[in-house]
């Protein structure tokens, strides 16, 4: 399709007179007018659908370039600020009695969704907010490949900071070769044996009514037993 960029431009004609400035790139939006000393916000959002979050470790984004502050589900809970204020009771279309339902600012121990934000970084652009989060790391082999019975994973890791978590879905082996060169490098690492006892708490209040409650006791019996002394 052809255009004549003279006619499409001309303010008469079109009865506009700010087109020329903003598809030639001298115009101004208001979202690039900043008040002086502004500072930008970025989330690390959850790169898990569920879990429980161990450990936060904010030491190596805090030393980034033009961050000013990497604020916590601690830091919210401190300001009086751990969950979003609730606005408003909406009208249920059935007349039942609507339910407040608390949503932390920042999760600070268990994991509900993917992409939930966990930490905020603060700093002097956005580019450095970016840099900040763009340097925590985490990795977590959600496959079969490593347990008892099946391929190992072919998987090095040269390029994981040492800052990083290592986390594998599998218990049986309660360290697999992945978590064991991890934990050799430095990495924090947790392996599967917590997602199964969570996720068992549910199944026994469907199948049976009764939710047990996992604690360190149980957890060593599954440990021994997995391991086979008992």
């Amino acid at each position: 399709m052809d255009i004549n960029a003279d006619q499409s431009l001309d303010k008469t004609a079109a009865g506009r007179s700010e087109d020329r400035r903003f598809i030639t790139g001298t115009g101004q939006y208001t979202g690039d007018t900043l008040p002086d000393n502004v500072l930008f916000a970025e989330f690390y959002r959850a790169p898990i659908a569920r879990g429980r979050l161990v450990r936060l470790d904010c030491g190596a984004a805090r030393t980034h370039t033009g961050v000013h502050a990497v604020l916590t589900a601690a830091d919210a809970a401190d300001d009086g600020l751990a969950f979003m204020p609730w606005t408003g009771t909406p009208k249920r279309d059935d007349g039942g009695i609507p339910i407040q339902s608390q949503k932390p600012v920042l999760s600070g121990d268990l994991i509900r969704h993917l992409g939930e934000p966990v930490a905020m970084v603060i700093a002097e652009s956005k580019q450095a907010a970016c840099d900040a989060v763009d340097g925590a790391a985490m990795l977590v082999n959600t496959t079969s490949q490593g347990m008892v019975g099946m391929a190992e994973l072919d998987l090095t890791l040269d390029a994981l900071p040492t800052a990083a978590l290592v986390s594998d879905i599998i218990y049986t082996p309660l360290e697999t070769r992945l978590l064991a060169a991890a934990r050799q490098r430095g990495n924090m690492t947790i392996n599967g044996l917590g997602m199964l006892l969570h996720q068992g708490k549910p199944a026994w209040r469907m199948w049976f009514d009764v939710e047990p409650e996992v604690t360190d006791e149980l957890r060593q019996k599954m440990e021994a037993s997995i391991r086979g002394d008992e």
